[in-house]
C-alpha cells in the first residue's frame, strides 16, 4: 500500500492544485490523508481520502506542521508513505519514482531542491543534498519510529533535517533531472509565493540567490507544458487582486 500524506492550513487553491496533481499519477495512492487546521474549508471528491479537521488550540505555535502530521500517524498504515505538500507541484510520475525507489531503501528524497516563487517569478535550485525537503521525502512503514521521533518538539517544523539525521546511512537521496521529460525529468517543484497560508520554510520570502524568470522560460522547463498554465493563472489573479487592493 501507499499512503500519501498532506497537511494544510487555509490555502484552498494549492490544494485543490494538489489533488489534480494526484489524480494524474501513473502509480495512485492507496489512501490520501489530508490534515486541515484552517478555517476556510475543504471538500474533496477522491475516494481514497481521509480528510481529518484539527481544531487549533489557543495557545499553539503559528505554524502547526507538527501537531497536524501526529494527527495523521494513526491512518498511516501503508508499507510506503509519501509526504506531499499542498503548495508542491508534482510530475505525473512522481509517486512512480518514489515507491521505485523505497523497493531499494527504506527512505528516498531528492537533493538540490528546485524552488519557484510565483510572486516574483523567480527560481532557484538548492545545493543541499545532506537531507531531503519533507515535501520531497517518502519512507516504508519500518521507519515511522524515527519520523515520530524527529515530531518531538511541537514548536519545531524542521522535521525533515531531524528524520534524516536520524536514519544518515539508511536512506537513499537522489538529484532528479531539471527538465520536464517523463521519468526521466524533473519530478517536483517546491512553488513558493502561493496564495493562502504563508510557509516558513527556504524559498517561501525573497532570497539573493533567486534567478529572475520574468518569461517564464524555468518554468515552462521545470514543470509539464499542459501543467504550467494553471500557475500562469494563479499568478496573474494575484497581480489583479494586489492592483485592486
Amino acid at each position: 500500500m501507499i499512503a500519501v500524506v498532506t497537511p494544510t492550513r487555509n490555502r484552498t487553491q494549492a490544494i485543490r492544485l494538489l489533488a489534480r496533481w494526484l489524480r494524474q499519477q501513473t502509480v495512485q495512492p492507496d489512501i490520501w490523508i489530508v490534515v486541515d487546521d484552517g478555517e476556510e474549508g475543504i471538500v474533496f471528491e477522491e475516494p481514497m481520502t481521509y480528510l481529518i479537521k484539527r481544531v487549533r488550540g489557543s495557545n499553539e505555535p503559528a505554524h502547526s506542521l507538527c501537531l497536524n502530521l501526529r494527527q495523521a500517524l494513526p491512518y498511516m498504515v501503508a508499507d510506503k508513505i509519501l509526504i506531499c505538500e499542498d503548495d508542491e507541484y508534482y510530475a505525473p510520475t512522481y509517486i512512480e519514482e518514489m515507491a521505485r525507489r523505497l523497493d531499494l531503501s527504506p527512505a528516498v528524497g531528492i537533493g538540490y531542491s528546485k524552488y519557484y516563487n510565483l510572486k516574483l517569478k523567480s527560481a532557484f535550485t538548492h545545493g543541499n543534498m545532506l537531507h531531503a525537503s519533507l515535501a520531497q521525502t517518502s519512507f516504508r512503514r519500518e521507519l515511522i519510529g524515527e519520523f515520530i521521533r524527529s515530531m518531538a518538539d511541537p514548536k519545531d517544523n524542521f522535521i525533515d533535517i531531524k528524520f534524516w539525521k536520524a536514519i544518515r546511512g539508511r536512506g537513499l537521496i537522489w538529484r532528479d533531472g531539471d527538465h520536464y521529460d517523463g521519468a526521466a525529468g524533473a519530478q517536483y517543484v517546491g512553488m513558493k509565493g502561493m496564495p493562502g497560508f504563508p510557509g516558513i520554510g527556504f524559498g517561501h520570502k525573497s532570497m539573493p540567490q533567486y534567478a529572475r524568470d520574468l518569461s517564464l522560460e524555468c518554468l515552462r522547463r521545470w514543470i509539464r507544458p499542459e501543467d504550467v498554465e494553471a500557475y500562469v493563472k494563479i499568478g496573474q489573479e494575484q497581480l489583479w487582486v494586489k492592483s485592486e487592493h
